[in-house]
């Protein structure tokens, strides 16, 4: 029986298939190149007209990037365009047709999925590139540095800032809804619209004498059309007094749970010296 490395080789013998599996916290998402269904270690991959570009020419192809093409109506199209969401990674490997062997190629993290037309380009970073590359340093400023409703470094829960209303109208990124008006106005931006199917968008602006929300990108007319229930919730623009105490008080402990200076002086020494 052949090796891997002899199928590789082979001019003749060599049917390679690979698998990608992609997968972040909460769910993963595999895809094959055949034109049928394949099981291996008993995980079903699917065919799904994926195809990628050759890595870049590297002393190590662990350290290129890697460039993949999709139908964007693939499962994890849909579900990358959710907010919020974790970082999606991609492990591929390589199977020759017939055999058990496999042999991974390359591992990495996607860093974007843009659609057009009726594909969607994949943009990954390999593994070694996120792992050598340095974290994000907390900034000494007096806005919070927590992500809303992440589980992590906010506590704030989700749950209990969602407030449901009907939409009324629809005009491009600008949705009108009622059911909000009991709301300051502002009180939404930096929230989110969450409809029926799971799908969100973030509140850039919201007035609520008007009903009027503004959306970072419109939902598709096949989404959502003018009478749909929609959930909104509460937002948050990372301010110390406004909301971390304000509005979020007894869930943040009345703003222990902020990372933030929100009482930094007016004078920076680094630049006018100590006195």
């Amino acid at each position: 029986m052949p090796t891997f490395d002899q199928l590789q080789k082979s001019r003749i013998s060599g049917r390679p298939l690979e698998f990608y599996k992609f997968a972040n916290d909460a769910t993963d998402f595999r895809y094959s190149s055949s034109t049928e269904t394949i099981t291996y270690l008993s995980e079903e991959y699917v065919p799904a007209g994926i195809t990628r570009q050759k890595t870049s020419q590297s002393t190590n192809v662990d350290k290129a990037d890697l460039t993949l093409t999709i139908p964007k109506t693939a499962d994890l199209v849909r579900e990358y365009r959710r907010a919020p969401r974790s970082a999606f990674w991609l492990t591929l490997f390589r199977v020759h047709f017939g055999e058990t062997e496999t042999k991974q190629l390359w591992q990495g993290r996607v860093l974007d999925i843009a659609t057009k037309g009726e594909l969607a380009t994949i943009t990954l970073e390999s593994i070694l590139k996120a792992l050598n590359r340095q974290g994000r340093q907390d900034d000494y400023g007096s806005l919070c540095a927590n992500a809303l409703y992440d589980g992590i470094g906010c506590p704030v829960q989700k749950a209990l800032h969602a407030r449901p209303a009907t939409v009324t109208d629809i005009d491009g990124d600008n949705i009108t809804v009622t059911g909000l008006a009991a709301f300051l106005d502002e009180w939404f931006e930096g929230g989110v619209v969450e409809i029926a199917d799971g799908d969100q968008r973030d509140v850039t602006k919201s007035v609520q004498s008007t009903g009027v929300l503004t959306l970072t990108r419109y939902f598709s007319s096949e989404s959502l059309q003018i009478g749909d229930p929609v959930t909104v919730y509460d937002g948050c623009k990372h301010r110390h007094q406004e909301d971390c105490i304000g509005k979020f008080g007894a869930e943040t402990n009345n703003g222990e749970s902020c990372r933030c200076f929100p009482y930094g002086g007016s004078r920076n020494p680094f630049k006018t010296g100590v006195q």
